[in-house]
């Protein structure tokens, strides 16, 4: 594929693979000093059937009313809604979770030509019988309506000759059929017939001899590979650097990192920068995920239930809604003072009423009062495009994309958006009316499986899995994983189809065979399209041994040590970055608050002294942790509030054993009582009423087992209560609160410090410099 016409359609397999060939192509053109130029039609497969249904329409629209081919979207809501009504999935996964494993089981049965009723003529397991069962009400369902499901379209295109004639382009390139299905052979039949000619490159020969490297793991592997892509990156001007990654979808995080520290690593600590990329991966990540999609989708779920602080917080905070998002310091602030509270989830009133206690949000608190009254206005349960117009509506009240202009990859992500939008749209006449909790899960879910990969950007080095590298010719190649694990895959069949019958249909995923048979084919191929081949594999994973593949045993090679950078560059990158500053020793900032500091600042500053200048000096506190429930320093507020009350009624030893029972224990609830209502109301209101019961309960409980203790000691009477005081020490001006100073019979005092956690050992107060110093001061 060297040059567009427009009487040629190129076809692959699949969507990444189609997308690398247009990539290589721009490659080629940018090589050759074109900056403008005609893309080829390269499609996938599924892509150029619909086409050619779409493009037969108005014939068939003549002949009557066509079917309605359903989308995939539409296809796995219909599924998901009989094998939920079905009542056989007895176990806890929800019918979402089956889908998939069924619908290729579908998809099979069709492309080789299987007959639903041969299903059940032998014994079936009874996760055969049961799809046999929904295949036969899908089918009925479909039928009824007047759908046509996508694994059907193959057989309806066959059945409409004169259409195809018309539609089909004269010349058909296929590359990466290195499997065909019945079904393809005779729809590639039907096409040859219908006057369209057939171009299949074969396998070239191979132009040289792999190397293969072994290295110590996984991590190991990844930085040579990483290293070996940007020696060839700076050794020549190749166009076309591939690396396989059999599990690049499980490692596509790891993988990013590494090629970024060994191509661009000042895109590291700029990972916003959307500067021509020095690699790309054909994988894409979930359209949900994307900057600019997941604030839309996180603005619509708030208004269906009581959302979580973070998720809230993080869409007010989006750069592509209006509202406060440039005034973060207001909204760390408003987050802050909702995690004192223990405020763990918000209704879009209650955040309103949030916002309005920051004066600085009033923006924010208006969207939100408009944004109730449109929620108020929308019926309880409406069609699929009734929700659409909603959702647009709401969206459009908050400015999304906040009126900004796009980036190209921010652009693709909206057009990418309005795409799913189109597709969602036919669920319609399988959901029919339905709540927004429903629409909005359905399309939520769509946007998790929707990968999105904006358009190249004429990297010279590719990320690539297993399949879409094949067909792809490049200058040089790096298969990575050749362990038994990947190479071939460990066999995996449906188990919703008779595992003799797949055997038969030979497919890969249930025979081992024919797994060995697609993995050779694969290496073969890789060998004979790449100038230059290195397969790699780690030796071990953790303690355990990896097998090599059997594959390596036929190339006949002998194996190398590869050499790995220790480190993968991040370090380097950050330092190279960075700026040192220097500062006088005595140029330190006062202490916070006027020069006045507590004991802990002493006990911080021997534990950490970066860390207690950063407290004491800068003013840097740690971030609230979300509690559900009272915290440990709210337990530890109501002990010191109860223990106060508590004793400053009691006054000494003797007043406390002259209690009776009865008055002993409304002591204790008094002083519990008294400490809960300091926590203050609007606390409470936050918690379910058992909470406070709880807790009560149990500070009643430690408060007994605390008075337990005392009257078993000598003779003492309080002589200070909890107060504070001022102490200075070498210039600093400390204030202690002492939790209670008793005077003993022979006119010694004994200072108490209460502790609901850690109590520090005696050892400890002495060290040079003591680790813990409140008390001996």
């Amino acid at each position: 594929m060297n040059s567009a016409n427009a009487d040629r359609v190129t076809l692959t397999p699949n969507r990444r693979l189609a997308r690398a060939l247009r990539d290589r192509f721009a490659q080629r053109q940018r090589a050759a000093g074109h900056e403008v130029w005609e893309t080829p039609r390269i499609l996938p497969w599924e892509t150029f059937l619909r086409e050619l249904w779409e493009q037969g329409r108005a014939q068939r629209c003549v002949r009557g009313e066509p079917p309605r081919l359903l989308s995939g979207l539409a296809a796995a809501t219909l599924w998901e809604q009989l094998i939920e009504g079905s009542g056989e999935l007895e176990t806890l996964l929800p019918a979402a979770r089956v889908v998939p494993e069924v619908m290729a089981a579908w998809g099979e049965l069709h492309a080789h030509a299987g007959d639903r009723q041969a299903l059940l003529r032998r014994p079936p397991t009874p996760a055969v019988a049961s799809f046999a069962r929904w295949a036969e009400s899908y089918a009925q369902r479909c039928r009824h309506a007047r759908w046509l499901d996508p694994a059907e379209l193959p057989a309806a295109l066959l059945a409409d000759a004169e259409a195809l004639t018309d539609a089909l382009p004269r010349e058909l390139e296929l590359v990466g059929f290195d499997r065909r299905t019945p079904q393809q052979e005779r729809l590639l039949g039907a096409f040859a017939r219908a006057g369209c000619t057939l171009h299949e490159a074969g396998v070239p020969e191979p132009k040289q001899a792999p190397r293969v490297y072994a290295c110590a793991d996984a991590q190991a592997e990844l930085r040579a590979a990483a290293a070996w892509a940007a020696q060839q990156v700076r050794a020549s001007d190749q166009t076309c650097i591939a690396l396989v990654f059999p599990d690049l979808a499980a490692r596509r995080a790891e993988i990013q990192r590494a090629f970024t520290a060994a191509l661009a690593p000042a895109r590291l600590l700029r990972p916003w920068d959307e500067a021509a990329p020095a690699f790309e991966i054909s994988l894409g990540e979930a359209l949900a995920e994307h900057p600019l999609i997941a604030p839309a989708l996180g603005l619509l779920g708030l208004a269906e239930r009581e959302a979580p602080l973070g998720d809230v917080i993080t869409v007010l905070r989006s750069p592509f809604l209006a509202g406060d998002a440039e005034n973060s310091l207001a909204l760390a602030a408003l987050e802050r003072s909702l995690l004192d509270d223990a405020v763990t989830s918000l209704t879009p009133t209650a955040l309103r009423q949030a916002c309005l206690r920051h004066e600085k949000l009033a923006s924010s608190a208006a969207l939100l009062s408009r944004w109730r009254t449109l929620l108020d206005e929308a019926p309880r349960r409406q069609t699929a495009s009734a929700w659409r117009r909603q959702w647009e509506a709401e969206l459009a009240l908050w400015d999304w994309p906040a009126g900004r202009p796009l980036s190209s990859v921010n652009y693709q992500a909206r057009e990418a958006w309005g795409e799913l939008l189109d597709e969602w749209l036919g669920v319609e006449g399988v959901m029919g009316q339905v709540t927004r909790g429903v629409a909005l899960e359905s399309l939520r879910r769509a946007a998790g499986e929707r990968l999105f990969q904006p358009e190249g950007g004429g990297a010279r080095v590719l990320l690539l899995g297993a399949l879409e590298a094949a067909g792809l010719d490049c200058d040089a190649l790096w298969v990575s994983g050749l362990t038994a694990r990947f190479w071939p895959r460990e066999a995996r069949p449906n188990p919703y189809l008779p595992l003799a019958w797949q055997k038969v249909a030979g497919l890969p995923e249930a025979l081992p065979e024919a797994a060995m048979a697609q993995a050779q084919t694969l290496l073969r191929g890789y060998l004979a399209r790449a100038k230059a081949l290195v397969f790699s594999r780690p030796r071990c994973e953790g303690e355990e041994v990896l097998v090599p593949s059997p594959l390596l045993s036929f190339f006949g090679v002998a194996e190398e040590t590869a050499a790995a950078p220790e480190t993968d560059g991040v370090i380097e990158a950050v330092a190279m970055a960075s700026r040192s500053e220097s500062l006088p020793e005595d140029a330190g900032l006062p202490l916070m608050s006027g020069g006045h500091a507590g004991a802990y600042a002493l006990t911080a500053q021997a534990a950490c002294p970066f860390q207690a200048y950063g407290r004491f000096r800068l003013t840097a506190e740690s971030w609230p942790e979300p509690q559900i429930g009272l915290s440990a320093v709210d337990r530890g507020k109501l002990v010191h509030w109860a223990l106060e009350h508590l004793w400053s009624a009691l006054h000494d030893l003797a007043t406390l054993a002259a209690l009776d029972a009865g008055e002993h224990r409304r002591r204790i609830a008094l002083a519990a009582e008294f400490a809960l209502g300091k926590l203050g109301d609007r606390r409470w209101a936050r918690l379910p009423q058992f909470v406070r019961v709880a807790e009560q309960e149990s500070l009643v409980r430690l408060l007994a087992a605390e008075l337990q203790v005392e009257a078993q000691r000598p003779p003492f009477a309080l002589l200070a209560p909890e107060g504070e005081a001022r102490y200075e020490l070498a210039g600093l001006s400390l204030h202690l609160r002492p939790d209670r100073i008793d005077q003993l019979a022979d006119g010694r005092c004994l200072v108490i410090d209460y502790k609901t956690g850690r109590a520090p050992k005696p050892a400890e107060w002495t060290e040079d410099p003591p680790r813990d110093a409140q008390l001996p001061l």
